[in-house]
């Protein structure tokens, strides 16, 4: 039966007795759950028609594998060429390889790890920062229910208090040119505007770009193609002010003499420059 091998393809191939064959899985985990659905398809091809149907199949990135046709999900993963056995296909040994009339073709499609819209895959993780609160600048409860009494500067006592942060790991995949002088010029800076986009939701200075992991290799026909791991961490969080509760980001440190958070500046007088310089919205990381 004439079919074809992935959508809008041009390559007639000839769906085999017993074929498509269809498995699904799931992994369940203590804090996660998977799903996986594979397709295997067996079909015949005329033998010189081979080199056309690995084009449809594996396309030059950024380009997706070839799609299967009726299970949107599942895209080529791989495929195995073999002559077609029976007594009417005879190899021909004119050149420095056998051929035949037709090809048998085996081809397994599966679900891709990420968002086939945006080819991106996340990851999150939570944790914090300890930070000690001077006593001095902290009252102990009363214990005879009156006012707080304030905590002397000799006595040895230390608050620690969690601060906590997000870290976010965005995989790329299926990148053709690797932005060297945006992830360069973007390590150890925070965002200068609020970011609400695909990727963040986040105020102003609370997102520190920490660095990137690159994965490169090459395809059949000596394409690189790389997969991209960026990593950030997000810290707000509130603080009560007279004026209400603030929020803070990484530009923001404890000032135990007058008890505040406060932004710290390279120099004197107005102006200089953040401990964490200001960059944009990491926009330029994803083109």
């Amino acid at each position: 039966m004439a079919t074809i091998a992935v959508v809008g393809g041009a390559v007639a191939f000839d769906e085999m007795p017993g074929s498509p064959k269809l498995s699904a899985s799931v992994e369940i985990a203590a804090t996660d759950q998977k799903s996986h659905l594979s397709l295997d398809r067996v079909g015949k091809i005329p033998w010189g028609s081979q080199s056309a149907l690995l084009t449809e199949l594996f396309p030059n990135p950024p380009s997706l594998p070839g799609q299967c046709p009726d299970t949107a999900r599942c895209y080529a993963k791989s495929v195995q060429f073999e002559p077609l056995s029976g007594s009417e296909d005879v190899p021909v040994c004119s050149g420095s390889v056998a051929t035949y009339e037709y090809a048998k073709v085996t081809i397994r499609y599966e679900t891709l790890p990420y968002d086939t819209s945006t080819l991106i895959s996340r990851r999150w993780g939570f944790s914090g920062e300890f930070y000690v609160e001077p006593g001095g600048s902290l009252y102990w409860e009363s214990l005879s229910g009156g006012d707080n009494v304030k905590i002397q500067d000799n006595e040895e006592i230390k608050v620690q208090k969690l601060i906590p942060i997000i870290d976010h790991a965005i995989t790329w995949h299926r990148v053709t040119t690797i932005p060297w002088v945006a992830i360069r010029e973007n390590i150890g800076k925070v965002n200068e505007l609020l970011i609400d986009d695909d990727y963040f939701d986040v105020p102003e200075e609370t997102l520190l770009f920490v660095g990137a992991e690159i994965t490169s290799t090459w395809t059949a026909d000596g394409t690189q193609v790389s997969t991209i791991e960026y990593r950030f961490q997000e810290k707000q969080f509130y603080v009560d002010e007279e004026s209400g509760p603030e929020l803070k980001g990484w530009n923001h440190f404890y000032d135990k003499l007058v008890g505040l958070w406060r932004k710290v500046w390279s120099q004197e007088g107005v102006g200089g420059h953040n401990i964490f310089e200001l960059t944009g919205d990491f926009s330029d990381l994803f083109t």
